[in-house]
């Protein structure tokens, strides 16, 4: 089966890749949406503006033209759950077999944060200090940074430290790729989150009949 994937940002792209190959490993990602290609260059998309604007566009050709759409995108603060998000975006369920519309809730920081005993030893850091409930943290991103800060290794607090006019240090997005695609462990980050467990769930079924719950 081939579908084209809609992440959010380059850590969406690398998480729903991770999530594909270890639910649903038959599947074949014909392209992610995130790198745009030009004539004489790629540039990068979608973000969440444009994941709003052409969600619907995604559904319709999911639905009528047979075209298979895994999106990922946050839940962030602006949402009280998911369903809220559905419906402020006009996304009505049942959605097509063919278009899976995962939200992490708040944030795919939460999902990667859920393997604490992983994530600590990642950052350096004990495994008291990472969150047991990662969904209920109103600002997972914030809160990983802040973890990251208090590391007994040096590099990690250098890539995390936040830098002028940005929310993150310049080596962030390289080590948490490097943790997604080789510590992560999905199954028991499954454990503790579960907007992750029913983002596999969903994953797995992907070629069964559509489900009616929202997408969280």
């Amino acid at each position: 089966m081939y579908v084209t994937i809609v992440p959010e940002g380059q850590l969406e792209d690398d998480a729903l890749r991770q999530l594909i190959a270890h639910s649903c490993p038959e599947i074949v990602i014909m392209e992610s949406l995130l790198i745009r290609k030009n004539p004489n260059r790629e540039t990068k998309a979608p973000g969440r503006d444009s994941i709003r604007l052409n969600a619907k566009r995604y559904r319709n050709a999911a639905e009528k033209g047979g075209i298979s759409f895994i999106l990922l995108c946050d839940l962030e603060s602006n949402y009280t759950c998911a369903p809220e998000l559905l419906a402020d975006w006009s996304l009505a369920v049942p959605m097509p077999d063919k278009f899976i519309f995962n939200i992490a809730v708040r944030s795919t920081e939460a999902w990667l944060m859920a393997d604490q005993e992983k994530i600590a030893q990642f950052l350096s850091v004990s495994s008291a200090r990472i969150p047991t409930k990662p969904d209920e943290i109103d600002q997972p991103k914030k809160t990983l940074i802040g973890i990251a800060r208090q590391s007994s290794d040096a590099g990690i607090r250098k890539a995390f430290m936040p830098q002028p006019k940005r929310e993150v240090g310049f080596g962030y997005i390289e080590c948490m790729r490097d943790y997604i695609q080789n510590h992560w462990r999905i199954d028991n980050a499954a454990d503790a989150s579960p907007s992750l467990s029913r983002a596999l769930d969903r994953l797995r079924q992907i070629d069964r009949p559509p489900q009616n719950e929202p997408n969280a």
